[in-house]
């Protein structure tokens, strides 16, 4: 509540914020809409005779956004949230929702919206959320740059200074295995160098596999009983393996590289040994795990966390199917 800096009159700031939470459990949709409530029976709710008129609640609400004060309150919010939760922390699920604007007071991108068919003017939301699904924090996009680069850009600084229990430098150098935190994302992020930029920051990155052009032995699999969100275990068949992955990218080679060729001469074929500068594909060892369902469908998931056992790297990648946008208590 220190965050917020304004003149407190009659309403001080709980009884604003309460107004406004209050409104917004009512779906009352605007500002003006509120005058249609019973402010009496409002006010009691807020421990107050009645709950501000409009127009103070509007000069309330302009001297709140001053110096961008609501951002700042919401960033103390989340790292509170995660401190107050260091475990699921640890492992931060990460999607975005499209929200349609129907207005025509702003000229917003055209997006294509698989669920409605069409290309509809929108914004997007990327919500950071813990395995059960409660919000960290959320970053909206009128221009959508992609998830990658949002992630890069955007989320990943944010995320390096608030989740707690982050390994030192000196235990990152003594363990090579060792990574920060996880994200967990669907396949919008498949990509080889940004598994390998994120390696780079000892990020772990999990995943779908997005081209599976083969199946595993059934005898791979073995069965591993997994926690379920109701308190339940289910019983799946896993299988891991280790691959090595290859990005688009290069990088410059410290040295120079020895380069053979052969020639040929009056004497014959002669080899000839000389060095030159070159460069080489950046690769990272990753693993990968299957899921074997009844059907004999193998969903594969490709991860850089190798700290985790497969049932619990199944276990975190399960849990992404409850990941929808949800108040926080």
């Amino acid at each position: 509540m220190d965050t917020f800096k304004f003149k407190e009159g009659y309403y001080d700031l709980c009884s604003i914020l309460l107004t406004l939470s209050f409104c917004f459990l009512l779906r009352v949709k605007s500002i003006e809409k509120i005058s249609r409530e019973t402010p009496g029976e409002l006010g009691k709710s807020i421990g107050l005779d009645r709950i501000p008129e409009v127009k103070t609640l509007r000069k309330k609400i302009a001297a709140l956004s001053v110096d961008n004060q609501p951002k700042q309150w919401l960033g103390y919010l989340s790292k509170d949230w995660m401190q107050s939760s260091p475990d699921l922390a640890g492992v931060l699920y990460i999607d975005g929702h499209q929200n349609p604007y129907f207005g025509k007071n702003n000229k917003l991108p055209r997006k294509y919206m698989s669920r409605l068919n069409l290309a509809l003017r929108a914004t997007t939301d990327y919500w950071v959320n813990d395995k059960i699904g409660q919000p960290f924090f959320s970053i909206s996009k009128s221009v959508d740059e992609g998830m990658i680069n949002v992630i890069k850009n955007d989320i990943v600084p944010r995320l390096k200074q608030d989740v707690p229990k982050q390994p030192t430098r000196t235990q990152l150098a003594a363990d090579r295995h060792l990574h920060k935190f996880m994200i967990v994302c669907d396949r919008e992020i498949y990509s080889y160098d940004f598994f390998i930029d994120m390696w780079e920051e000892r990020i772990a990155v999990s995943t779908y596999n997005k081209y599976v052009d083969h199946k595993w032995d059934e005898e791979e699999f073995k069965e591993y009983e997994i926690p379920t969100e109701d308190g339940k275990s289910e019983t799946v068949r896993l299988a891991e393996r280790i691959i090595l992955i290859e990005g688009k990218q290069s990088e410059q080679l410290p040295q120079s590289q020895p380069h053979i060729r052969f020639q040929e001469t009056d004497r014959g074929s002669e080899v000839k040994v000389g060095r030159k500068h070159t460069k080489k594909k950046r690769q990272l060892w990753v693993r990968e795990i299957r899921k074997l369902t009844d059907s004999g469908h193998q969903t594969s998931i490709i991860t850089s966390n190798y700290k985790l056992s497969i049932a619990l790297i199944g276990m975190y990648m399960f849990a992404r199917w409850c990941q929808v946008p949800m108040d926080r208590d």
